[in-house]
């Protein structure tokens, strides 16, 4: 790790904020995952996410005081091998006057040293730079509390194949993490064939724009990079369970194959986990995967009843990325879209009904009465709803709140 420590020592990653309320007013950085905006799809049998002890562990320059930012009430302990990193941290700790924040010179492994536990762990872009990425999930997993979650992120294998190419050719240059080598690296990226396989990485990168993101992506000494099927077993091996990815519809496969396509007759009743890898390999647009895990006993105890009378006790509400919308010949077709992203997916009008009611404090079943239904009619809408709120949640598009 003493390489990996002196290129986060030299070249500072992320590009630090200097202003983090302002930043976050002005969303010019936000959090994938952040529990402020997520937790329907962390804690769903709870109803907000007040008075959570935080682990940042790799938090960087600064994403641990974004944390402590968003929420006083929160209490945030950021972690990181880098001085550098943990010097900015501190800048805006007192620029902000963060008493919430804690910081701390100190490897992932050595977590457990600390004696605490946490109700929300985050650990972006760091366990694919560590020797033994097993060693420090397995640490962090040992002082998550029973029903913490936590917020994950690794290197994506399909859309980085060509950054190991890039990667590879820089390491036989015997290119080092100087300025002269660095500017080399930018010209040569720059210069190659808009056909390269790297440049549909280079195009989808966020981050691009300044040197320290060049040195972390073709010059860093030490990373990997995950497919999906590796994301799971990665995740369980450390005695963990999947609960969700940070946004699911990139990885539904019935979302990314057209309908009426041939294929759609070799996906039908997949595996959730195969039918994510295959949709992955597909679709070969993810750079990073972003995913939740907890441990099993939690995941199980908050399973949404789809099949049973009590899912009409849970509360539904739409993602705040998607809309419900009428279509421009409503009059005549009475034809009800829900889109979000590039995904619009038509919903019949009772089930439109039910979402257009839904609120934080609704239950289904008090919708069903709102509704003026008879018997008959309440039945096969609940058969419907059944079918159609799974396919909906599945994709991400709606939250359930369970009694």
């Amino acid at each position: 790790m003493s390489k990996v420590l002196e290129q986060y020592t030299k070249w500072v990653y992320p590009i630090p904020v200097e202003d983090m309320r302002a930043a976050i007013e002005n969303g010019s950085y936000n959090e994938i995952g952040d529990p402020f905006q997520w937790w329907p799809m962390f804690w769903p049998n709870k109803r907000d996410a007040d008075k959570l002890d935080i682990l940042v562990a790799g938090c960087g320059s600064v994403q641990a005081a974004y944390y402590a930012c968003r929420n006083p009430n929160w209490s945030v302990l950021g972690i990181d091998i880098s001085e550098t990193s943990l010097a900015h941290h501190n800048k805006l700790k007192k620029t902000h006057k963060l008493s919430n924040l804690t910081l701390k010179k100190l490897n992932i492994s050595d977590i457990e040293s600390l004696g605490q536990s946490f109700d929300f762990i985050i650990c972006t872009g760091v366990l694919h730079h560590l020797p033994e990425p097993d060693v420090g999930l397995l640490a962090l997993k040992n002082v998550l509390r029973a029903e913490g979650v936590m917020n994950l992120m690794v290197y994506g294998m399909s859309l980085r194949l060509g950054v190991y190419i890039m990667q590879e050719a820089f390491r036989l240059l015997d290119f080092k993490q100087t300025q002269e080598d660095v500017d080399i690296v930018k010209a040569t990226v720059s210069s190659l064939a808009p056909d390269h396989i790297v440049k549909k990485y280079v195009n989808n990168a966020p981050d691009l724009h300044y040197d320290a993101a060049y040195v972390d992506t073709f010059l860093h000494p030490q990373d990997r990079a995950y497919s999906v099927k590796e994301v799971f077993e990665f995740t369980r091996r450390a005695g963990l369970e999947f609960l969700s990815w940070a946004d699911p519809l990139p990885y539904c496969l019935e979302a990314a194959v057209p309908a009426h396509h041939p294929l759609c007759r070799k996906i039908q009743n997949l595996p959730d986990e195969l039918a994510a890898h295959i949709c992955d390999l597909l679709v070969q647009d993810r750079g990073t995967h972003r995913w939740s895990a907890a441990h099993p006993q939690y995941i199980n105890k908050i399973q949404i009843p789809f099949e049973t009378e009590a899912l009409f006790d849970c509360i539904v509400f739409i993602h705040s990325g998607a809309n419900l919308m009428r279509s421009s010949d409503f009059k005549t077709t009475g034809k009800i879209y829900l889109k979000r992203g590039n995904r619009e997916i038509e919903i019949e009008p009772g089930i439109a009904n039910v979402l257009e009611k839904s609120s934080l404090h609704t239950k289904i079943r008090d919708i069903f009465v709102s509704l003026n239904l008879t018997p008959d009619q309440q039945e096969k809408l609940k058969a419907r709803l059944r079918e159609v709120f799974k396919s909906l949640w599945k994709e991400g598009h709606i939250h359930i709140l369970l009694p």
